[in-house]
Order: C-alpha cells, then structure tokens, then sequence
C-alpha cells in the first residue's frame, strides 16, 4: 500500500465536499497525519545510516529534564529541571565537536495550515454561538410569552452564554483550539516570519550562555517562541554518540499548543523512555500516551520509569519495611511493579492492536529511580552548593535512615543504589547495541500501523456518510418535525433534570472533597505537633555561683564559687526542620496528589449520575452517550488544580541547627510552634480558597446545554437534508463513492 498517495487522495476528497468539521474527529481518532508530514516520516525513517532517537516523555514535571541530567551530563543542570524555559519547546539532544544549538521553526506551510486552522476554529465557534443564541433567544421568549424582541440588556446576557458555551464545547477540539491558540501568539508576536532563519544557528561559549540566547526562542515570553518548532543541541558528549535524545514538553502541558505539538512528534521517536512519578505511577495520562504510543505511532521499544522514589521512602513505606532501606526500595519496586503489569494487562485487554508491544513491560519490574540521589551522589563533597530540593531530601534521609548515610563510604553506596540510574544506562547501552534491528522493526512496524489507521479511517467516513444516507431515505419530515416539537417541549425539563443531577453531584463532591483534604491536612500538622513535642528533652546541668553565705562573710577569704545544680530544655533543631520540611512537602502534594484522585473519583460518579437523570426525562434514542461523555470531559479538563507553594517561608528564629540548650531552645520551640500553628492556619484558609474556586469553575460550566444543543443541530440539519432531500442524497453518494474508490495501491 502506498498509503502517502492514499492520505493524500482522503484530504483532496474531504477538500472537495468541505469534510473537515465532520471528520475531525474520525481523524483524531486515527492518529492520521498530514501527507507532507507522513512523507517526511517515512522517508527519515529510511535514510540509510540515520541515528537512533530515544524520547523522554510523560507528564510536566515528572522529572524527565532531571533523569537526562543524571544520564547524559553526569547529575550536572545542563537542563533546566522545571517546566521552563527550554523544556516548553521539544529539546534534541546529539553529538557534536562544538557547543551549538540549531532552531527549526515553522515552515511558511506550517504558517499557513496554522492559520487556515485557526480560521476554522472561529467560524465554528461563530457559528456554534449563534446558533446557541437563537435557542437561547426562543428559550426565553417562551418563559416570558414575549413575541417583540427582548430588552437589550438580556440580549448582551444570553449572547454572552452563548459565546461562553461554544468556547467550551471547541475546546474538546484539541487541534483547532492548539491552532487558534499558536495563531494568537504569532500574531501578537510582531515578528516577520520570513527573517526567522538569520536566527537559526547560534553558538555559545558555555552552556549557561546558550541558555540565556534561547530564551527568546523557547521561554514562556520569548520574541520568537510561537515560530519555534524544536530546538536541537549539539554537545561534545561522548554518551550522545549513536543516538539522539527527545526531551518532549509534558503531555498534560497547560499550553494546548505545545502539548499537541509533543503528540505530533512523539511518532518520530524508535524507542520511549516513559517517565511517571513514583507517588502518582501510571496515572491516566501515562496509560493514554503508552497507548498512543504502542497502538497509533507503532512505536514498540517502550520502558517505564518510577521517577522521584525518594519521596516514597517514609511514612507507612518504611513502617512496612522495617527502616531498613533495600527492603523499601524492594517493596516499592514490587508494589509499582504489581500496579504496572496490572495497569498494562487492562490496557492490551481493551487494545489487542497493540500485539505483543507491552508484554516485556507486563512481565519486568518497574524501573525505579532519583536524579536527586544521584546528583547528590555526583556532588558529595560540595553540599554546600546543593540547591534546596537536594538539601530536603538530604535531610529526610539523614533524619530516617541515619545509619545509611552516616559516613561518606555507607552515603555514596546507597545513594547510588536510591538513583537507580545504572539500570536505566544499562537500557540506553542496550539500545544502542540493538541499533539496526530496532530501526529495521521501527519503519516497518511504523509502516504497518499507519496503514492499518488510514484504512480505519477510510471506513469510519464511509460508514458515518452511509448512516446519513439511511437516515435521510428512512427518515419522514412530518416524524421528524414532530420530534423536534417533542424535544422542544421536554428540553426543559431534560435540562432541569440534568442540571440538579449535576448540582447535587457538585454539592456532594465539595463536602467530600473538603472533608478529605481538612483530614489530610489535620493528621500532617498532629504528626508535626507530635514530632515538635518528641524533639523536646530536659537535661540536668550544672553552674557555679559567688558564694556570699555566712561562711564567707563580705569576701574577707577572696571570691568563692559553689556548685549549683539545675535542669533545662533542649531540642534538636534539625529534626524539627526536617519536619517541618515533610508537612510543607505534603501540603504542597496534597493538590496535585488529592484533588487529582477525588476528581477521578467524582468524573465516574457524575457520567452514571448525568445519564440516569437524562433518560428520567428522555427517551434513550435520543441520547449519545459520547457526546455526554466528551462533555463531561471537556468540563472537568477545562478546569486547573490550583498552585499551593509555602517553600522558603522559615523565619529567622528557626535558620538554626545542632541541639539547642535553655532559653535558645525555647526559643526555637515556641518559634516552631507558632511557625506550625500559622502554617495550619494558612493552609486550610488555601484549601477552602482554592476548593471554593474549583468548585465555582465547575458551577459556571453549563453542562445541561452542551450535552442537547449537539442533538439540536443534527435535528437541524437532517431536516435541511431532508428538506432538500435529492440534492442531500446526491452529494452523499458522490463522496461515498469518491471515498470508496480512493485507491491504496
């Protein structure tokens, strides 16, 4: 099949009869790419002596800048380890005699699809919003039996619904809204994209030099960051020769744009180094990419990393293994490894495609690792220089495992044994050996995949063009007016009866949520408390005093001294800061941890809840449930977990360490005590702050409207269909059998 000829027939067909809003869809379900681009793909992937590329990928800040790091330059912070500013565009790392990075940016082809897309999504949007508004113009002219216009004042009203509701509704179109989003950056940008190659090769003396030079190609607010493609960086890295590194953006990037773009290049890649943190393994995101990747990109050298273990190693974890360290670290390993072949199985269960791809990961244990480890490891004898996330976890494992870390030798070993590293280099070496038969497996493999989706896609288009033919000849205008009269007179009740199934649901979740994150919050600052109260301690001391008694009458034998004896405080300042460190680690997880779980929790419930309150009210047949689905979805997706930081926050009096005696001691006590108790206070006013906005987010989307208005316009446009009903069937059969006689071949 020469299935590039074949993409290239589909998109001339869908261009001929304007197709692109009704398969849109179809083809984001495919995974099918442009022609140009798919060419490309294959003809890179079947240049002779082309170099092996390894992606790291997963979600933003799962640690994927810092396991490169730890691989490629040693522990060094060559890469920026947070979600900015290089790590916002895709970063290619290969061998080079010569510091120097090479910016690819968008073609005048990209350029001009970017905007034709970004057109798209306003007309639909437009066009979405009127239509909304007109519904909504009928909808209140009812309620108020008006039949003049309505005041001016609820006409701004309802068009301002409107627009709010088709925004929402075209978020769900993830390459469009990528579209209008990049268009919007490079319009506001005023940069001539013609002049943009002038700027595309840029040399450095040092690597922090050449992190400055990029920022305005890759960082948030750099002058040429929306035309910039990828960036590659060529360094003098003997561990880069024979093989190419892709540091992707996360895959559930906040800027749309960007995350779309790492879904688009994830495919070039021959081998993928997933990353998931240790404290959040195999979430949904990273079973959605380890299924894109497998089944839509063919791509089948795939492991997974247990990134972050440090942050495993306390608590209940160490309970179980005794505070013996190599057995916490076994029962993680089997812990993830029980949840990793589990989570795969399910995954090959419901995708069968997918062949043979996870069987080697169902079967291993998980790789577990920690750059921390490993950067401390790398840089022992300059703890000094550690930056604060080292000097955290320095701390927390001198604090619970003192006896691993209490002289360099014991140190050095076990932090090498927490990094982990060795097991991930020994994959890299492995790779690297099985170069050729993994490029040889990867373009046929790539290959077959594709083929396989685009004739996927050829029949989903048949098949929805068939069931519009069907449904026009069987379909009788009088039946179908009727329905919409029905419909008309049951929305509101079907409206009603969602909107309370989504408002009880609502209020019921933000009982439990708070409920859930109070008790958290509550048993972190008991533990505080209890740990500020263990770390106090009297000791008996002693003291000499002048001896004025009787026995030494107005000094006439000289000045004597006696003995007194007396009792004081002492605390270990640094295991209070160790703990006070842990509550402030646990809090500031307790959004991206906590909410994450209870809106999962939530999302389950409320499909089942939605449903049943929908078909109360509606019969069956009307319903799709895909489209509550993907409501549902795009409502919970559309709203961001808030941002908790208290990092930096000690006062003065606690800037201490070593074993505190007397008044310093109280001092510090009452300081820490006070420092806890404001804390406390500080963090469940977040909370409820930020549960309030979460919760506000979720009551401004009108979820009710969005889930009729989809049946609303196929009602209305089936009877403009039938209405016009031999045009109508005429032009669905020109491309049913334009469609069905595109060629493979």
């Amino acid at each position: 099949m020469n299935i590039v000829k074949f993409t290239k027939e589909l998109e001339a067909i869908i261009a001929k009869y304007d197709l692109g809003n009704e398969v849109s869809l179809l083809k984001q379900d495919n995974s099918i790419s442009k022609s140009s681009e798919l060419e490309a793909e294959i003809e890179g992937m079947q240049k002779d002596g082309r170099t092996l590329k390894l992606g790291i990928i997963g979600r933003v800040k799962s640690g994927k800048s810092s396991l490169i790091n730890a691989l490629i330059f040693d522990g060094e912070d060559v890469l920026p380890k947070a979600a900015t500013p290089m790590t916002a565009a895709l970063t290619v790392l290969k061998y080079g005699q010569n510091l120097e990075a090479e910016v690819d940016f968008f073609s005048e082809e990209d350029l001009r699809d970017i905007k034709e897309d970004a057109a798209r999504f306003q007309k639909r949007k437009s066009e979405m919003a009127e239509a909304k508004f007109n519904e909504l113009i009928e909808s209140e002219k009812g309620k108020q039996k008006l039949i003049k216009k309505l005041d001016e004042a609820k006409e701004a009203e309802l068009r301002k619904r409107a627009m709010n509701f088709a925004e929402q509704e075209m978020r769900n179109d993830a390459a469009l809204s990528a579209a209008a989003e990049q268009y919007e950056r490079i319009k506001h940008s005023g940069v001539n994209s013609a002049n943009l190659d002038e700027f595309k090769n840029i040399s450095a003396a040092s690597m922090d030099e050449l992190n400055r030079k990029l920022y305005d190609f890759v960082g948030a607010d750099g002058k040429y960051m929306p035309f910039t493609k990828s960036v590659t960086l060529k360094l003098d890295q003997e561990s880069l020769k024979d093989i190419e590194i892709i540091d992707t953006p996360g895959v559930n990037d906040p800027v749309v744009s960007r995350e779309e773009r790492t879904k688009q290049l994830l495919k070039t890649c021959d081998v993928v180094l997933v990353v998931s943190p240790s404290g959040q393994f195999l979430s949904s995101e990273d079973t959605n990419l380890l299924d894109r990747v497998t089944k839509k990109d063919g791509i089948r050298e795939v492991y997974l990393v247990a990134s972050q273990v440090d942050n495993q190693l306390f608590g209940s974890e160490k309970e179980k293994g005794g505070g013996l360290l190599p057995k916490v670290l076994e029962n993680i390993k089997e812990t993830l490894s029980t949840q990793q072949s589990k989570v795969l199985g399910e995954t090959k269960a419901q995708s069968p495609e997918v062949g043979d791809s996870l069987d080697e990961l169902i079967n291993s244990k998980v790789l577990l690792s920690s750059a921390a480890a490993f950067y401390m490891m790398k840089n022992y004898n300059t703890q000094a220089k550690w930056d604060a996330n080292s000097k955290h976890v320095w701390g927390n494992l001198n604090h619970f495992y003192r006896d691993y870390f209490d002289d360099k030798q014991s140190a050095l070993a076990n932090l090498n044994l927490l990094s982990g590293i060795k097991a991930i280099e020994q994959i890299v070496s492995k790779v690297k050996e099985k170069k050729e038969e993994i490029l040889q497996k990867r373009s046929a493999e790539f290959i077959s995949v594709k083929s396989k989706n685009i004739l996927n896609y050829q029949q989903a288009i048949e098949q929805q063009i068939q069931e519009k033919i069907q449904t026009i000849e069987n379909s009788d205008i009088n039946e179908i007016k009727r329905q919409r009269e029905e419909m008309l007179k049951i929305k509101s009740k079907a409206v009603e009866a969602v909107n309370t199934a989504y408002e009880d649901s609502l209020e019921g979740f933000e009982l439990n949520i708070k409920d859930r994150l109070f008790a958290k919050v509550e048993s972190y600052f008991k533990k505080l408390t209890d740990d500020i109260a263990s770390s106090e301690a009297t000791e008996e001391y002693s003291y000499k005093v002048k001896d004025n008694g009787f026995t030494n009458l107005w000094g006439l034998f000289g000045d004597r001294y006696k003995t007194k004896y007396g009792t004081r405080t002492t605390v270990k300042a640094g295991y209070v800061k160790n703990s006070l460190d842990q509550v402030i680690s646990e809090v500031e997880n307790l959004t991206e941890i906590e909410y994450r779980q209870n809106i999962m929790e939530w999302k389950k419930s409320l499909y089942k809840s939605l449903i049943s309150s929908a078909r109360s009210v509606v019969d069956d047949d009307i319903l799709d449930p895909v489209i509550i689905s993907r409501t549902i979805r795009g409502t919970l997706n559309s709203v961001q977990n808030p941002d908790i930081n208290y990092t930096g926050s000690f006062p003065r009096e606690l800037q201490k360490s070593g074993t505190l005696k007397g008044y310093e001691a109280e001092e510090f006590l009452n300081a820490a005590s006070e420092f806890a108790r404001n804390l406390k206070s500080r963090v469940k006013n977040d909370v409820k702050s930020s549960v309030n906005a979460l919760i506000d987010s979720f009551k401004s989307q009108d979820v009710a409207n969005i889930i009729f208005v989809k049946y609303d316009e196929e009602i209305n446009s089936l009877v403009s269909d039938i209405n016009n009903k031999e045009q109508a069937l005429d032009r669905y059969k020109f491309i049913l059998k334009d469609i069905k006689n595109a060629n493979a071949n």
